[in-house]
């Protein structure tokens, strides 16, 4: 018996290669968009980004919500870090 993929499953399949090419274009957007900003971000620049308060912004961190590093009494967030979090 040879299997064959339905035209769900095709449909399916073309539909996820689109979305990884939508996700891709929306990557770029917001690279694009943030170029002016470092590639390694303070709390501050973080939530300015975001439109959120600090106080937000910390317990998103603290939620693991957003990756991001304490480095003394400061936390830096990698650009690329929230670029993904807000794609998903």
């Amino acid at each position: 018996m040879c299997y064959t993929k339905s035209d769900d499953e095709k449909s399916l399949n073309n539909n996820r290669f689109f979305i990884l090419e939508v996700g891709g274009d929306n990557m770029m957007n917001y690279t694009q968009k943030l170029k002016h900003y470092p590639d390694v971000l303070s709390a501050d620049q973080a939530a300015e980004i975001l439109g959120i308060s600090i106080k937000t912004l910390y317990k998103t961190i603290k939620a693991k919500e957003l990756h991001a590093v304490k480095i003394g009494r400061e936390y830096r967030i990698v650009k690329t870090k929230l670029i993904e979090m807000l794609l998903s």
